[in-house]
């Protein structure tokens, strides 16, 4: 009689480690997409240590022209593509290394289509009416690190006029680390703030 084991254990190594991917990145996307669709993606969903929803962190990668290709979201999406498509074509007879490469075609047109997709969703959040200049004073939360001393940008929640905004911050102080509680204390342009960490 067969059974989840049996069906395990006839896998190839490389169909067993497509599957060990795909798993814990699905549920990952998934996760993620229900936050956002439930406009959770903001409450700080703390999951094993880690902010479930904050999966925008920065990773060293490039940020093109407002996309950030290499958040960990991004990076979760590329992996979700990357062995579903792979796991699909094994199952079609496809080489494993064509599988590869098929596969890592996908994560990266995924990966690049997702962070067009959140960047033009984010403008067209950031769109409006609302008056930046009603955020000085306002609490928030470091949503991405801000590196100290004005040497780069950072990012934070901070509700303006009744709406959670997600605004590039700088600071004058110490790097203010992600998930930390600050306050708003000059607005630099209509898309930074300059805060400090309460």
């Amino acid at each position: 009689m067969s059974g989840p084991d049996s069906w395990w254990a006839t896998l190839p190594i490389f169909e067993k480690i497509l599957w060990i991917i795909a798993v814990p990145s699905s549920v990952l996307t998934i996760a993620h997409a229900i936050l956002e669709i439930l406009g959770a993606g903001d409450a700080g969903h703390d999951v094993a240590g880690h902010d479930l929803a904050d999966m925008d962190t920065d990773l060293g990668g490039h940020d093109a022209g407002g996309m950030h290709l290499f958040s960990f979201k991004g990076v979760v999406i590329f992996f979700t593509a990357f062995s579903w498509v792979g796991i699909v074509a094994v199952n079609s007879g496809i080489g494993v290394a064509i599988a590869s490469v098929l596969g890592l075609a996908a994560g990266a047109v995924f990966m690049v289509l997702f962070a067009w997709i959140f960047y033009l969703l984010t403008r067209m959040t950031e769109a409006g009416n609302t008056n930046v200049d009603n955020a000085i004073l306002q609490s928030g939360e470091t949503y991405l690190r801000i590196p100290g001393n004005r040497s780069g940008y950072g990012k934070v929640m901070v509700k303006i006029q009744g709406s959670l905004r997600e605004l590039r911050a700088v600071t004058d102080g110490d790097e203010i680390p992600t998930g930390s509680p600050i306050r708003v204390v000059d607005v630099i342009d209509a898309e930074t703030l300059l805060v400090t960490k309460e």
